[in-house]
Order: C-alpha cells, then structure tokens, then sequence
C-alpha cells in the first residue's frame, strides 16, 4: 500500500523593517495559482521573523518527485516571492516493518549498501536509539552527517542529514573558567548572558546548574546556555526546551528548628536540595522532601514532577554548630579561613585560602609584606617586587583570512582586529611578500595570492613583545561534476564537487541544489543538461544523453555540426560497419567505426543540401535512418 508523507516544514521570513508576518500559502508542482490564491497556512504571533513548523498533507500526488512552493505575507500586504523545495514520494509495503540495516556516511554518498554499518537493537519499525559517531580523520569546518536504514523486506529509506562542525582547540583539556545562559532569545551576545558559578574543572564540566526562572511567564521557554576556555575562547551554545506551569507544583517550604519540608507531596516527585550561598549548588545526597541543615545558611529545594520543574526561594535557617571555631556557619575541615569568620568563603584569587587571612591577596607569589604593588589584577604578569609588566590577553586579537573569490584572482584578504588601541606593527611574510604595516585597532591586507602566510605583531614602545599568527588564504577548487544513468534509463545521478550551491538546466527545466548529489528524471531521448556554480569563474559541465532502446540520429535535420547516431545499446557493440547513401543509391561513405558509449559520429558538412541513408551493420544485425541535410 502507499504511505502518505507528511513534510514537516521550517519557515523563516524577515524583512528590513522587521514588520509581522500576517499570512502564508503553498501550492505544489504548480503552475502556481497567483498571489493569495494557493492554501493558506495558519501562523503564530511574529515580530518578522517566523520559525515555525507545519504538517502540509500530500495525498493524491503521484510517486516520484514534486515541488513544494511557499510565500509569506507582511502585516502591510506586501507579499515575498516563494521558495522552492523538492521532495519525493514512493511506495512501501509495509511501514511498521522491523528495520534490520542501518548505515551512515559523512560528505560524500558511497552507494546505498557501502556506507559503515551500525548495529542495532531490536525494534519494530522504529528506530530511537543512541549511538557513538567517530569523527577521526574529518577535516575541521563543517560536514554532513547522512543516515539511512533498510527494512526486514530489503527496501531502503531515503538519507536524513544533520550538519555539525569540528574545530581544533590549542588545548582541549583547558579548565572551563565562564559560563552563561539566557532565556529564549535574541541572544544578547557573547559575554553579555546571566554567569553561572562553576566548580573547579580540566576541561570537562561535569556540574549541576540550578537555573531560576522568576519573571517567566507561563508557557513553553527555551533556555541557552555556553562556556568559555581559560584561553577566552567561547563554544557555541546548547539549548533544552521547558515548560513553566505555575499551578501545578506548590514551591513553598515549612520549617522547623533546622529542618526544611517542601510543601508539595505527590508520588513521583524529584526533590533536590540546593545552597543559596553558594550559587545554588546541589546539596551532594539530600534529595528527600525534608533536609535537616547542619550548618546556618540558606536553603532552597528544587521539585520535578510531571516534566516540570520549579524552584522555591531561598530559606535562611540558623544551626549551632560545635565544629565552627569561628562561627561563621562554615565546618573548621571546610573553613578557607577556619579561625578567623569568613562566612561567604570569598576567594577572590581562588587560592584555597579566604581573602579574610591571604597574606598575599593578589595571588602573584609575591607576599603582601614584600609586594611594592599588592593590589595588581589576578592573572597579570608581575617582576621580583610585585608589580605588573606589559602583556595583552591571548584574546586581545581577532585574526580573520578570506580566500580568493576565483582562481588565481589574487583577492584574498587578511583581517586583524584589536580589543585595545595601541600603536601596532604588522609583519606580513609568505611567497614573495615581506611587507610592514602600522594600525592601532583595525587592519586590513588585501590583494593577496593563496598560500601560507607568517602574520607578526609587535608594539611600539614595548620591546620583546611580538605575537605571531600562521594563516592560510584558500582559493575555490573548480567546479567539477559526473553523471550516472539509471539501468531502466529514466533517471540520472550527477555528482558535484566545488560550489556550495549548484544551478542545473536539463531539457530546459531549472534546478538548484546545496547538496553535492541529485537525482532527476530523464524523460526524452535526446537529454541536454548542464551545471553551473555560485560563482561564474568555476567553469561549466555540459552533456547530452541520448536514451533509446532502437536507432537515433540527432541532431537531424543537420546544418554544419557532426551527426551522432545512438544504437540503441551503451554496451553491445564495438566497432560497426557504416556506409551513407544518396537517395540516387551513390555510396559516398563505407568504412569500419568505433563506438564510444553506444554511439558513433559522422562528419556531413562537406555534403550538399538533401536527404540521405546511413546504414549501420554489424554481424547479423542491420540499421538504416535517414537524415536531412539543410
């Protein structure tokens, strides 16, 4: 039986003027039935930008490829011009069969069958499980990740994709020193969301946040959270969807003495205690509803029930306890400053001993005794007498090279970007260039070939200072593609190397495609098609195919160019015998032919205008067509 396919659909729309989207319609195939007229589709609340997904059904279309056209609407009445996305739709016998094979590739398709295979669990149709990817030997930037299964009847699914990105890091094993979150959107930029307190780390954070989300309102939110390295290098963000229901978990506490109960009792419900005073670090073990405080400070319980979670205030409980020598609420073995009160444990050079009773409180091994600068910045660079000597944070520059636009165009770029304005000298060395530059903050070196480049960097003023950079400017590869035809001939695979976007013309029909492969139906016997990419310097791929099961000439009638004839069989023949004749019967050609991909080619130009007969023989077999001469 056929199984109708439900596309799920991702719509963005944005204009300049950041005015609503107020209407959106699709048609598919075409033709397209004019502005306002194709089938509506309901849109949420905007401010001009829609992400939004749909169900968009497909019953009645045939199996094979089809065109879905989408447009959107402003608020003002302007409408925007469609975009296109091709899908297909096939046949399956039955689709709650077990999947028995699963294979995955990166970048580039092996064949269906060859990618690396991936074992699975048993299963009835469904595939949820996780698996462990390798990514050794992949280049760093970004890839494709393709995945497809086959059912227990030997009919494979098309490819799902997922795109991910790889980066080298100087040192991944760096201790995590920042992290950030912020609540659905926009992002307010690098460095500017709410800071997270973080436990002592070597590069792999392994810490439960407690998030408050006072101020939300009910409903579904998405919260971002990020890390920064200790080199000033921040990560891309990660996301996890909730849901704020404020009716239905009670979040207040009753307390007793030193004993703290959440008011909220229901099977099933998490509880996890947390300490106010300390950033709201999880209490290791106290995930009961009551937890007995045995030191004073402020408490508060986080309760998950139903996929929800809420957080209750903090709590401010008071306990006599006989180990505080100090009695600043904090045990004497976890006292940073055990005999002198130090209640918040503040750290400030995060040496282990409280900034109460540091002898050296600017943590640059200098005592505060002998230190003749004893308030210089955590991290700096200091002499024997304390005091703090020129240096720039690691992150005080931005180093961005851009390739050539085309091949050997010698229009690639360099960028610097400085944080802090200063007279700087920019030494640019590589191939046959050894040039020096001044700037203060921005600097771009332009015109340049492909190639390796030494980029140094000293400041004026400043001796034995200098900061070297190794970059590379890339030029595009050209545009190169191959074509493969189907055996039953109704179809033909091109593969694709040097563009990120391709633009294919076959038999007058228009296509685009950012992935490297595509598969389009063939439906004539003579098939033109070409391939362009985005940029105009790539070269182009053009071919005819001919598809026929008898003898074809073309093109005919002929005017000056070469007549090539198809016999019917890419593979059957070698060499034919072929001979031309006028209608009169005079032989004008006889000679023995090689055949490349099932056809021939002969020259008519030096023949006058008229009809004329091409016979072809080969062994038993005998081909006779007539061409016109124009």
């Amino acid at each position: 039986m056929k199984k109708v396919l439900m596309i799920c659909l991702l719509l963005f729309g944005g204009w300049a003027t950041a005015q609503s989207i107020g209407a959106a319609e699709y048609f598919i195939d075409g033709p397209d039935p004019g502005i306002g007229n194709a089938t509506p589709l309901t849109v949420n609340t905007n401010s001009g930008e829609l992400t939004q997904e749909f169900s968009i059904p497909t019953t009645g279309l045939g199996e094979g490829f089809h065109s879905l056209y989408v447009r959107t609407q402003v608020s003002g009445g302007s409408w925007g011009l469609y975009d296109r996305s091709l899908f297909f739709i096939a046949s399956i016998a039955d689709a709650s069969q077990n999947i028995a094979v699963a294979e995955y590739f990166f970048d580039q398709d092996p064949g269906i069958g060859n990618g690396t295979i991936l074992a699975l669990e048993a299963n009835t149709g469904e595939l949820t499980q996780t698996f462990v990817i390798p990514t050794t030997g992949l280049e760093e930037g970004f890839h494709s990740f393709y995945l497809r299964t086959q059912n227990s009847d030997g009919s494979w699914s098309l490819y799902d994709r997922s795109l991910f990105f790889i980066a080298n890091f100087a040192n991944e094993n760096e201790p995590i020193t920042a992290a950030e979150y912020f609540f659905d959107g926009p992002d307010p930029g690098v460095g500017n969301g709410i800071a997270l307190a973080l436990d002592e780390n070597m590069g792999d954070l392994t810490q439960s946040l407690a998030i408050p989300t006072t101020g939300l309102a009910a409903g579904s939110h998405t919260v971002y959270i990020r890390v920064r390295n200790e080199s000033g290098m921040w990560s891309l963000y990660d996301s996890a969807s909730f849901t704020i229901d404020p009716s239905a978990i009670d979040n207040t506490v009753s307390v007793v003495d030193n004993i703290l109960t959440a008011n909220f009792n229901a099977t099933g419900a998490v509880y996890q205690w947390l300490d106010c005073n300390n950033a709201n670090t999880l209490i290791v073990g106290a995930t009961n509803r009551s937890f007995t405080a045995t030191v004073s400070g402020s408490y508060a319980v986080q309760i998950t029930f139903n996929g929800q979670t809420v957080l209750s205030d903090c709590i401010a409980v008071t306990v006599v306890n006989p180990n505080d020598d100090d009695g600043d609420g904090v045990d004497n073995d976890m006292d940073n400053c055990p005999n002198t009160p130090n209640a918040n444990q503040a750290d400030a050079d995060n040496d282990g001993i409280g900034d109460v009773c540091d002898d050296d409180a600017d943590n640059d091994g200098v005592p505060d005794a002998d230190d003749l600068c004893p308030n210089t910045p955590i991290g700096a660079t200091v002499d024997f007498d304390g005091c703090e000597v020129f240096s720039l944070p690691s992150s005080n520059f931005s180093v961005k090279a851009t390739g050539e636009s085309c091949i050997e165009n010698n229009d690639g770029q360099i960028e610097v970007t400085a944080m802090a304005s200063l007279n700087y000298l920019a030494t640019l060395r590589g191939g046959d260039m050894d040039e020096t530059v001044s700037f203060t903050q921005d600097l771009l070196l332009n015109n340049l070939a492909s190639g390796s480049y030494e980029l140094c960097i000293t400041i004026a003023g400043q001796d034995g200072y200098e900061l070297c950079f190794d970059l590379t400017v890339e030029e595009p590869e050209p545009l190169s593609a191959s074509s493969k035809v189907a055996p039953d001939g109704k179809a033909i695979t091109l593969n694709m190397v040097g563009s990120s976007t391709y633009f294919i013309e076959l038999n007058g029909e228009s296509f685009r495609t950012n992935e490297s492969s595509i598969t389009l139906p063939l439906n004539k016997v003579e098939n033109t098609i070409s391939v362009t990419g985005d940029r105009g310097c790539q070269g182009k791929f053009e071919e005819v195919i001919v598809i026929s099961e008898s003898m074809a000439a073309y093109p005919n009638p002929v005017v000056q160019e070469a007549v090539t004839l198809f016999l019917g069989s890419r593979d059957e023949f070698e060499t034919v015998a072929v001979s031309l004749h006028s209608l009169s019967g005079t032989m004008l050609l006889q000679k023995q032919m090689e055949v490349q991909d099932g056809q021939i080619r002969i020259a008519v130009d030096n023949l006058p205008a008229g009809v004329y007969i091409i016979n072809v023989s080969h062994k038993t077999l005998l081909f006779n067509h007539k061409i016109i001469k124009r």
